[in-house]
Formats: C-alpha cells, sequence, structure tokens
C-alpha cells in the first residue's frame, strides 16, 4: 500500500492533466489514504498512552516499595 506522501506527490503531478472526474477520483483517493492513516495513528497513539500510563504506575509503586 502506498504511503500517504507518495500518494499526494503523485497527485501534485497528475492533477491539471487529466479530467474532472479522473481528478475527483484521485483526490477522493488521497482523502480516504489520509482518512485511515489517521484513524491509524488514532488507534496507535491510544495504545501507547495506555502503557506510558501503565509505565508510571508501576515507576511509583517501585518508588513507594523503596522509601519504605
Amino acid at each position: 500500500m502506498p504511503t500517504t506522501r507518495a500518494l499526494l506527490e503523485q497527485l501534485g503531478m497528475t492533477l491539471g492533466r487529466f479530467d474532472l472526474n479522473g481528478q475527483l477520483k484521485g483526490l477522493d483517493g488521497v482523502k480516504r489514504s489520509c482518512q485511515m492513516q489517521l484513524e491509524r495513528f488514532t488507534k496507535d497513539r491510544d495504545i501507547r498512552l495506555r502503557s506510558y500510563q501503565t509505565l508510571g504506575l508501576c515507576a511509583g509503586v517501585a518508588l513507594a516499595i523503596l522509601f519504605l
């Protein structure tokens, strides 16, 4: 699956060269690709935040044990 950057570069090179319907299809394709990547980044962010929260909790417990 091509990256969003590659799709945007390809769109930039072809925009204005083809008929309106072809350009609209290209724009829709890039829009869908960007939305899919945004959803993936949001999901990854949520997973990372949970990991950091767990790590912070464990570090806090470890410090509490050390101070006892």
